[in-house]
C-alpha cells in the first residue's frame, strides 16, 4: 500500500488508482508528513496533531494534541516516535495513553525540517543555518531540555567540513551511509573502522602506554605528556617537559624519558611531582625491564645501558655491541629484545647477550619494531617483516609476492593476528593467515589494508625515533600514533559491509555502434567488443573489484581489479555468454553477478552450408590430387619399366654394334685368310685377325664394365667415321671416301655417340653385306642441324627387310631407335641393284652443346623472336 500526504488530506494507492481518504477515516484538515513504523502502523502529522492507523484498521486514532504539530517523523529503537517542528524543537511524540506516570524525554530546542534515526539508533537532526545534530541514544534523553547550542549532543557544521550549515534533507542508504543535502552540495557520513582522537594542534612524535580501563598515556617530543580518558586528552597533574619515550614496568610504574633524565610515576599516580633519575647521556629513546627489575635504557648518544642500584653500565662494557636502538620488546620469559640498524637485533637473557644479524636471516633492514607473543618473535623494519621460528628469521611475503614496506610500529594480538603501520596505511594480517605462515614459511599471506577511506584521519607516524607508536589497550582496542593526533580501532567490532553490490552492464560497443541495452544478436563481421559494466557502491566505490569471463572464448575468470570495462578481439560467429561479478569494499562477492547472452551472426562464408561446400570441394580436390598422384606414380613405374626395357634394348644394340659386328668381321677375315692360296699372305691375314680378336676381347670387357662409355674417343663425327671406314676398307676391295661440309662444331657426347653408332652400323652393312664397290660418307654442319649421309652402290635392301628387318638381326631397328632417342630424323632409301642411302638429320638445339647450362639454342631462338 502506498500513502501520499496532500495539503488537503491523505490519499491511498490501491494498485490501480489513487483514492482520497474521507472524513470517515478520521482524517480532517491539512496533513504535513507520514511515517510507517516497524509494526506496520501509519503515523500522520496533521494540523490537529499526530494521528495513527494500525495495520488492518480503517479509522485513525489521535496520538497527541494540537501542540504536537510538525513535519518529519522517525521511530527510535524502543518504538517511540520522534517529530521535528520547524519553528520549535525536536522531541518525542507524547502518545496520550502512554504519558501518564512516564518520565518526560528531553526536548531538543532546535528547529528542524527533517530528522532521521539510523540503523544504529542515533537521531540525526537537520537545521536551517546551524548545521547538523546527532544524538547517539535519544531514548536516554530524560533530563532537562537541550538548548539550541547545547554541548550535550554532537554538532556538525561548516567548520567540521559540512558543505553548508543550511540543511534541508537527510537519508540513510541500504549500506548504512548517511546522506545530507545542504544548500551548497551533498555530504556523506559513513561509519569508519577508526575513531580519531584529537590532540593539541601541532603535536608530533608520539609514544604510547596502555593503562587500566582502556586509559592511554601519550608522550610527545614537542610538548608535555597527556592522558586519554573517554576519548579526550587531559594534562592535569603531568609534567610539562618534552618526552621522547614512555614505558610501564611490572609494578605499573610509568617511566618517561626526557632530556638527560627519567621521570617516574609510581603505580601511575598523577598529581604529585614525579621522581627524577638522571641519565648519563642526552635523550633516552627506549626503555625496558628484565625479570630482575633492572631497567635497560637506550640513550641516543651512549647506546644501550643497564640501570642497577642507581649505577649505569653500557652493553658494550658487558661484551655486547654499542647498540643504538629506538625500540624494545619484553617477553614473558624475561628476555628483552632490542632492534637496531643494519638488520641487527640484540637479545638479553639475564646476563647473557646474543646478537642476531643478516647471517641469521634478518632481512627487515633497520629494525623499527619488535613484538613478542608467546614464543613468536615478529620484527618490522625498513625492508619489511620477519618472523623468528626459534632458529632463524624468515621473511613474511604479501599475497602479491612482494615484501611489506617500512614498518614503524606493530602489535601481535592474542587472537586477532598482527597489526602494524606501514607506508600505505594500517595493515592487518588475520590470525588464520599468521597460523598458516607459521606452518609454512613459503605461504604468501593475505592481509587487509586500512587507510583514509576507512576513517583513518591521517597517515601513520613516520620517521620519528620514539616508541612504542602502536599499542594494544587493556580493553582490546589498538591505538596508532599518527602524524596528526591518534586513532584507535576495535578489532572485534570493525564495521563490515555485508551487502554484495548489484552488478549491471551499462553499454556494449560493437561494429561501430554503442548500445545502452545489450542486444541479443550482433551483426556479421563483428570481431571486437567493448563492454562497460558497473556495480554501484555508496560506501567505498574505490574498492569495488570485478571479475569477468566470456563463455565460448575463455574458461577462467579475468581479474579486472577496479577496471569497469572488458575488451575482446578476434571473435567469430556463434553463441556467447558474458559473466561479470563484483565484490564490495569489504570483499563480499556477488557470485551471481549479471550475464549477457548474445549471438554473432555468421557472414555468408562463415555459414554451415558454405563450410560444408568447402568441405566437399576439399574432398573433391583431395580425390583429384589422389587420382593425379596415382596416375603420376603409375606413369613413373611405367617409365621405370620402360627405361629398363630401353636399357635392355640399348645393351642389345651395344652388343650388336660392337661385339657382334667385331666378331662377324673377325670371322670374315679368318675365312678370307683360309681361302688365300699364298701361305705367307694367309699367315699375315691370320695374324691380323688375331690382333682384331684381341681388340674384340678388349672392347667386350669395356662394354661389360661401362655400357655408357663413349663409343669413340674422337670428338669430331666425320673423323670417327673415316677411321672406322678405313679399317673396313683394308679387308674389302671397296672405294671409300668421307666428305665434310661446313665448319665442325662441338656436339654433345651422347648425341655424338648415338650418331656415330648409326653411321658405324650403316658402314658395316655397306662393306660387309651390300657387295658395293663404292661407299661414301658425308657430314654437314650448319646452324640448323647436323646432317650425316652414308651411301653405297651395292645390291640394295629388299622392301620387306627395309620395313621390318631380318629375323634375328637388329641393325636397322637399332638405328631407328637411336635416332628417336636423340630426337633425330632417320631416312633409309634403297633400291635393288642401285644401292642404299641412309640420311640422319639432328636439330641444332639437340646436337650442339648448350651455350649456358640449362639454356639451349632452341630456347635462345625463342627468346629472340
Amino acid at each position: 500500500m502506498i500513502w501520499a500526504v496532500r495539503t488537503d488530506g491523505l490519499a491511498r494507492f490501491n494498485g490501480s488508482r489513487w483514492n482520497q481518504i474521507a472524513s470517515d477515516w478520521n482524517v480532517n484538515g491539512d496533513c504535513y508528513s507520514a511515517y510507517a513504523d516497524s509494526s506496520g502502523t501509519l503515523w500522520v502529522s496533521t494540523e490537529r496533531g499526530v494521528i495513527f492507523l494500525r495495520e488492518g484498521e480503517t479509522r485513525f486514532r489521535e496520538a497527541s494534541d494540537s501542540h504536537t504539530v510538525g513535519g518529519s517523523m522517525a521511530q527510535a529503537r524502543n518504538g517511540e516516535m520522534w517529530i521535528a517542528q520547524t519553528e520549535r524543537s525536536v522531541h518525542a511524540v507524547p502518545v496520550l495513553w502512554q504519558t501518564a506516570g512516564k518520565q518526560r524525554h528531553s526536548e531538543i530546542r532546535v528547529g528542524s525540517d527533517a530528522i532521521l534515526i539510523d540503523n544504529q539508533g542515533s537521531l540525526w537532526i537537520t537545521t536551517l543555518g546551524d548545521g547538523l545534530r546527532r544524538v547517539p541514544f535519544p531514548e536516554h534523553l530524560n533530563g532537562p531540555d537541550i538548548s539550541e547550542f547545547g554541548t550535550e549532543i554532537e554538532a556538525f557544521t561548516h567548520a567540521q567540513g559540512l558543505t553548508n550549515d543550511y540543511v534541508r534533507c537527510i537519508l540513510q542508504d541500504f549500506e548504512g551511509n548517511i546522506w545530507v543535502g545542504t544548500s551548497e552540495g551533498l555530504d556523506r557520513f559513513r561509519q569508519g573502522a577508526f575513531t580519531p582522537v584529537a590532540l593539541p594542534s601541532g603535536t608530533i612524535g608520539l609514544s604510547l602506554v596502555a593503562r587500566d580501563s582502556g586509559e592511554v598515556w601519550v608522550a610527545a617530543i614537542n610538548r608535555g605528556p597527556m592522558r586519554i580518558v573517554d576519548g579526550k586528552f587531559n594534562t592535569e597533574g603531568l609534567p610539562k617537559h618534552l618526552v621522547f619515550c614512555i614505558f610501564q614496568d611490572r609494578q605499573a610504574t610509568i617511566w618517561m624519558g626526557s632530556h638527560r633524565k627519567l621521570f617516574r610515576f609510581r603505580h601511575g599516580r598523577v598529581g604529585k611531582q614525579p621522581e627524577e633519575v638522571a641519565t648519563p647521556g642526552t635523550s633516552p629513546v627506549a626503555i625496558a625491564e628484565d625479570l630482575s627489575q633492572r631497567l635497560w635504557v637506550n640513550v641516543a648518544d651512549q647506546g644501550l645501558m643497564r640501570v642497577e642500584d642507581g649505577k649505569w653500565q653500557s652493553l658494550e662494557s658487558m661484551g655486547g655491541p654499542k647498540l643504538v636502538s629506538s625500540n624494545a620488546s619484553e617477553a614473558a620469559d624475561g628476555t628483552i629484545w632490542f632492534g637496531s640498524a643494519n638488520s641487527t637485533i640484540v637479545k638479553i637473557d639475564g646476563d647473557t647477550i646474543h646478537v642476531f644479524t643478516s647471517k641469521d636471516g634478518i632481512r627487515a633492514g633497520d629494525v623499527k619494531s619488535i613484538q613478542r607473543r608467546g614464543s613468536d618473535v615478529w620484527v618490522g623494519g625498513t625492508r619489511g617483516l620477519d618472523y623468528f621460528d626459534g632458529k632463524r628469521f624468515k621473511p613474511v611475503i604479501a599475497a602479491e609476492g612482494t615484501s611489506f614496506e617500512v614498518i614503524e610500529g606493530m602489535v601481535a594480538t592474542a587472537d586477532n593476528g598482527l597489526w602494524f603501520s606501514e607506508d600505505r596505511g594500517i595493515i592487518h594480517i588475520p590470525q588464520n593467515e599468521v597460523e598458516q605462515f607459521k606452518k609454512d614459511p613459503e605461504h604468501l599471506v593475505s592481509y587487509q589494508l586500512f587507510d583514509v577511506l576507512d576513517g583513518l584521519p591521517a597517515t601513520a607516524q613516520r620517521g620519528v625515533l620514539v616508541t612504542p607508536s602502536v599499542i594494544e589497550g587493556t580493553d582490546g582496542r589498538i591505538w596508532f600514533a599518527l602524524n596528526q593526533g591518534l586513532a584507535w580501532i576495535d578489532p572485534h567490532h570493525i564495521p563490515r559491509n555485508a551487502i554484495p553490490p548489484t552488478v549491471s552492464i551499462q553499454s556494449v560497443a560493437a561494429a561501430g555502434l554503442v548500445s545502452r541495452l545489450p542486444p541479443s544478436k550482433l551483426p556479421a563481421h563483428t570481431t571486437t567488443l567493448q563492454i562497460a559494466y558497473t556495480a554501484p557502491n555508496l560506501s567505498i566505490p574505490e574498492r569495488v573489484r570485478f571479475r569477468y569471463k566470456l563463455d565460448g572464448q575463455e574458461k577462467n575468470w579475468n581479474d579486472a581489479g577496479r577496471r569497469r570495462e572488458a575488451f575482446y578481439t578476434n571473435l567469430g560467429p556463434g553463441h556467447y555468454s558474458f559473466h561479470v561479478i563484483a565484490c564490495n569494499d569489504d570483499g563480499v562477492w556477488n557470485e551471481t553477478g549479471t550475464t549477457w547472452n548474445f549471438f554473432i551472426d555468421p557472414a555468408w562464408y562463415q555459414t554451415l552450408w558454405f563450410k560444408m561446400l568447402l568441405g566437399l570441394i576439399a574432398i573433391g580436390l583431395a580425390w583429384m590430387l589422389y587420382t593425379l598422384r596415382l596416375r603420376q606414380a603409375t606413369a613413373q613405374i611405367q617409365a621405370r619399366l620402360g627405361e629398363r626395357l630401353e636399357e635392355r634394348e640399348r645393351i642389345a644394340r651395344e652388343l650388336h654394334d660392337t661385339l657382334i659386328q667385331s666378331v662377324d668381321g673377325l670371322m670374315l677375315r679368318i675365312q678370307t685368310a683360309l681361302s688365300e692360296a699364298d701361305p705367307k699372305r694367309s699367315r699375315l691375314m691370320i695374324e691380323k685377325a688375331l690382333d682384331s680378336a684381341d681388340e674384340v676381347m678388349l672392347e667386350g670387357r669395356q662394354r661389360v664394365h661401362a655400357l655408357r662409355a663413349e663409343a669413340t674417343t674422337v670428338n669430331e663425327l666425320s673423323e670417327a667415321l673415316a677411321s672406322y671406314g678405313r679399317d673396313l676398307a683394308e679387308d674389302h676391295p671397296v672405294e671409300f671416301s668421307v666428305a665434310l661440309l661446313g665448319s665442325p662444331k662441338s656436339i654433345g657426347a651422347f648425341v655424338r655417340d648415338e650418331a656415330y653408332r648409326i653411321g658405324r652400323e650403316a658402314l658395316g652393312n655397306a662393306f660387309q653385306h651390300a657387295g658395293a664397290t663404292k661407299v661414301e660418307v658425308e657430314v654437314t654442319y650448319d646452324h640448323a642441324m647436323v646432317h650425316m649421309r652414308v651411301r653405297d652402290n651395292g645390291r640394295g635392301i629388299d622392301e620387306h627387310t627395309l620395313n621390318g628387318g631380318r629375323p634375328g638381326h637388329w641393325g636397322l631397328r637399332g638405328m631407328r631407335e637411336r635416332a628417336n632417342v636423340i630426337g633425330g630424323k632417320l631416312v633409309i632409301w634403297s633400291r635393288a641393284g642401285v644401292g642404299t642411302e641412309i640420311d640422319l638429320e639432328i636439330p641444332a638445339d639437340v646436337a650442339y652443346k648448350k651455350v649456358f647450362p640449362g639454356l639451349s639454342l632452341h630456347w635462345m631462338k625463342r627468346l629472340m623472336r
